[in-house]
């Protein structure tokens, strides 16, 4: 705090780490950039009295309050900004989102009795649970924490009426695209989807190369 017989400037220099306001303010935290030091003095230091920050804005000097309302207008600016970026994101995507489910309901809907695959969404839009949860049990079973006898003996019997993956087991190997995090299933039940499903249906949707539709063999 410089006192060189001139009035006392309520703000001081705290250290290389920028500016404070002097008083109650000072103790709350109130600090400025260093590159701003310019901007805080102008802002406050000429009219603002020694007693502090709030005491200008008891009193109604307007540059105290201007000073305040700095980050309130960033907050609400950015908040505003962000606010119109979703609603536009939802504009865009929920119509898209809705066909999406709407084209998997004869295959995913209530009229089937099960159905194995990771498309959440539907899953809980068209039948409101999930009997497998393909991407935790995937990671249980390969960490051999979990029996992956049932779920591989009820595909093997034909057990679901609708499998769903992100890619044509059919067509031969997984792409190189997937990882431990997107694997639909693991190796044994693929094996399994391959040996004893086909493919009815192939549709856009949320996965990278959309929506295969499979069911079982009727021979």
């Amino acid at each position: 705090m410089r006192t060189d017989g001139r009035s006392a400037s309520p703000v001081h220099d705290p250290g290389p780490s920028g500016l404070a306001v002097d008083g109650a303010e000072s103790r709350l935290g109130l600090e400025l950039p260093t590159g701003n030091d310019a901007a805080a003095v102008a802002g406050c230091g000429r009219r603002t009295r020694p007693d502090g920050l709030f005491s200008a804005v008891i009193s109604n000097q307007r540059t105290a309050i201007t000073l305040l309302q700095i980050p309130i207008v960033l907050h609400v600016a950015l908040n505003l900004t962000l606010t119109a970026r979703t609603a536009a994101e939802r504009a865009v995507f929920d119509s898209t989102k809705t066909a999406d489910i709407e084209a998997l309901r004869p295959y995913w809907g209530m009229n089937k009795r099960r159905v194995l695959g990771g498309h959440y969404d539907a899953t809980l839009q068209l039948r409101g649970r999930i009997e497998v949860e393909t991407l935790i049990y995937t990671l249980l079973v390969e960490a051999g924490r979990v029996d992956p006898g049932p779920v591989l003996r009820d595909i093997d019997a034909g057990q679901f009426d609708t499998v769903m993956l992100p890619f044509d087991v059919t067509a031969g190997p997984k792409p190189t695209w997937l990882n431990a995090e997107v694997t639909p299933l693991p190796k044994a039940q693929l094996d399994a989807v391959r040996a004893h499903y086909r493919l009815v249906k192939h549709l856009d949707g949320a996965f990278l190369n959309g929506n295969y539709i499979y069911e079982p063999n009727r021979d």
